[in-house]
C-alpha cells in the first residue's frame, strides 16, 4: 500500500499564515487585458504572481511526487506570473514562476478528449510547500527533495478551456 498523509494546517501560527496567504491571492480580480497597465491596476496585482488570468477553478487535482500525499483536490488560481493552489488538506501553496520554477512540461493540452497534464518542477531552494517539505520524496529515502507537481487537466473541462484560451498563450 501507499502511505497516506492526512494533514491540515495546525491551529496557531500555521492557520494565521495560511489565512494571510489566502487573503493575498483572493483579493485580485480577473484581469480582462493583462497587457494593458490600466486593466492590471483595476484588477489588482499580486507582488509575485502578478495578475489573475481566469476565475478560480474549484475541484482541481494536483498530483504530487510524494508517496505520502500523492493527490490533493482544491482550488486553483492561474496568474500571469505563477499559480496558487489551496486545499483544506494541504493548505495554500503559491508558486511564483520567476522565483521557484525550474521546468514546465505540457502533456496533451491540445487534445480534444481524455486527460492532459501540466507538470511543474521546483528549483532547488530552501522553500518547501506544506508538510512535504519536511519529508523525503519516497518512504525510506533520506535525500532532500525538490517538489514536482502535475495539474490534472480533464479535456474539454473548465480548466482545459482556461489553459488553452487564456493562460497558455500568455505563459508561452
Amino acid at each position: 500500500g501507499v502511505p497516506a498523509l492526512s494533514c491540515w494546517p495546525s491551529a496557531g501560527l500555521e492557520t494565521v499564515e495560511a489565512r494571510a496567504v489566502r487573503a493575498a491571492v483572493e483579493t485580485n480580480s480577473v484581469c480582462a487585458a493583462p497587457t494593458a497597465p490600466v486593466e492590471r491596476l483595476r484588477a489588482g496585482e499580486h507582488a509575485q504572481l502578478q495578475v489573475l488570468l481566469t476565475e478560480p477553478l474549484d475541484g482541481c487535482v494536483l498530483l504530487l511526487d510524494s508517496d505520502w500525499l500523492p493527490a490533493v483536490r482544491g482550488t486553483l488560481r492561474l496568474f500571469s506570473g505563477g499559480l496558487a493552489f489551496d486545499s483544506p488538506r494541504f493548505g495554500p501553496m503559491v508558486l511564483p514562476f520567476r522565483i521557484h520554477l525550474a521546468s514546465v512540461s505540457a502533456f496533451n493540452l491540445g487534445a480534444a478528449d481524455g486527460m492532459a497534464a501540466l507538470i511543474l518542477g521546483q528549483k532547488e531552494d530552501e522553500h518547501g510547500y506544506g508538510p512535504l517539505a519536511l519529508l523525503p520524496g519516497r518512504s525510506g529515502a533520506t535525500a532532500p527533495r525538490v517538489l514536482t507537481v502535475a495539474i490534472a487537466v480533464p479535456c474539454r473541462g473548465p480548466l482545459h478551456r482556461a489553459l488553452q484560451d487564456k493562460v497558455w498563450p500568455y505563459w508561452a
